[in-house]
């Protein structure tokens, strides 16, 4: 699924099917593959607007914004990402930020040496921040 869910029409076919409600459920798996192939493929889902959505409502945020905590490198490069697609949609920002997202955000833009993650850190801050100057 994480490489399907790459390409539009399957993101949106996936999207309409169970596929995300499985993938949020796989996030606590016991294996590590699983859980990083789960959270790969809800990146690349998270991506398309609905899905973001869909995600959020279907109890994805608790899980994915959980794993920011964890120091594995896979996990993180595909966890901040996702966090932060679901952050650019107004409608998630306070479900988002409410979980914490900007404190271990800002914990790994303080602590990792990977540009990558230095990046996809600063992108969700970017993306939660228009919820702060909207309700100034």
């Amino acid at each position: 699924i994480y490489n399907l869910a790459v390409h539009d029409i399957n993101s949106r076919l996936l999207g309409e099917s169970k596929a995300i409600n499985v993938l949020i459920t796989l996030l606590s798996h016991e294996n590590f593959e699983v859980r990083k192939n789960a959270i790969g493929a809800l990146w690349n889902l998270s991506a398309r607007d609905e899905n973001a959505v869909k995600i959020v409502h279907s109890g994805g945020a608790t899980p994915i914004v959980g794993l920011l905590d964890s120091d594995n490198l896979e996990i993180l490069r595909r966890t901040l990402p996702t966090v932060g697609n679901l952050a650019r949609h107004d409608s998630l920002k306070a479900d988002i930020a409410q979980l914490g997202a900007v404190s271990k955000a800002l914990h790994w833009l303080k602590n990792s040496q990977h540009e990558e993650i230095l990046d996809n850190a600063a992108f969700v801050l970017q993306g939660l921040a228009a919820l702060e100057t909207a309700s100034q």
